[in-house]
């Protein structure tokens, strides 16, 4: 799996909505994503379910007749943990490709342990993505 294909992206947001202990119900138009982003990922799909499963903290959402729920669990999660990343990003609008906005706010919030080697955002203009 590639480190910037959609199903990492969204797992990504879907684990910050769930840090958040909130779900965001989705209102207006969307977007649906191919799901053969997902089922070509068995990793996506398992935290997919880690999340309900964990939200729920109820076996008997992993039935295949709620897998509708797990999907509103999931979207809902991830737009949370979008809003998390507009905020993120808000508060360093200088950064025009958010790299470094994003790397700030995960130490600010404890993601990312203090370290006593180079910072992050002196080491970041080193990273290609």
């Amino acid at each position: 799996m590639q480190p910037n294909d959609a199903s990492s992206q969204t797992n990504g947001t879907g684990g910050i909505g769930f840090n958040e202990g909130k779900r965001t119900p989705l209102e207006g138009k969307t977007i649906e994503l191919d799901g053969r982003v997902f089922d070509n990922s068995q990793s996506s799909m398992d935290l997919i379910y880690l999340l309900a499963l964990a939200e729920g903290r109820d076996a008997m959402i992993l039935h295949p007749d709620r897998e509708d729920e797990v999907a509103t669990i999931f979207e809902e999660f991830s737009a949370t943990g979008l809003g998390v990343l507009d905020r993120w990003m808000k508060e360093c609008s200088d950064d025009l490709n958010g790299d470094r906005a994003i790397l700030t706010a995960l130490r600010k919030e404890g993601f990312l342990k203090k370290s006593s080697g180079p910072s992050v955002n002196n080491v970041i203009d080193q990273v290609q993505f």
